[in-house]
C-alpha cells in the first residue's frame, strides 16, 4: 500500500512532520537523519525514533467493534443525551457489552 509504504512515510515526516508508523522508515535518512532548528538543530529523527520503539503496540482483536460500539451508543450516549451519571453510564455499558459479548 503506497501510504504506509516506509517510503511514503519518511517523505511525509520530511515534508509534513507526520511521524512514521513504519518502523522500517526509521532507518531512512528524511527520519534517520531529521533534524530541526526549533530544537537548537536536534536530532528529532533519531530521539522519535528512540521514543516510538518504546510504545507498546496497540492491539485490534476481534471483538474490538463490539465493545466501542456498546461504548459510545450505551455508556457515552447514556451521559450525554438522558443526563444518567458517569459512573451509571459506565456500569450501563459494561453490562451492554457483557451481553454482546456472551452472544
Amino acid at each position: 500500500a503506497w501510504l504506509t509504504a516506509p517510503e511514503q512515510q519518511a517523505t511525509l515526516f520530511e515534508k509534513r512532520g507526520s511521524f512514521p508508523s513504519a518502523e522500517a522508515a526509521y532507518a531512512l535518512p528524511a527520519v534517520s537523519g531529521a533534524e530541526h532548528p526549533y530544537f537548537d538543530n536536534a536530532p528529532i529523527g533519531e530521539i522519535f525514533s528512540q521514543a516510538a520503539k518504546g510504545v507498546p503496540v496497540q492491539i485490534l482483536g476481534p471483538k474490538d467493534g463490539i465493545i466501542a460500539q456498546n461504548l459510545a451508543d450505551v455508556g457515552m450516549l447514556q451521559v450525554d443525551q438522558k443526563g444518567t451519571s458517569p459512573k451509571d453510564g459506565w456500569n450501563k455499558a459494561v453490562k451492554a457489552i457483557d451481553n454482546a459479548l456472551d452472544q
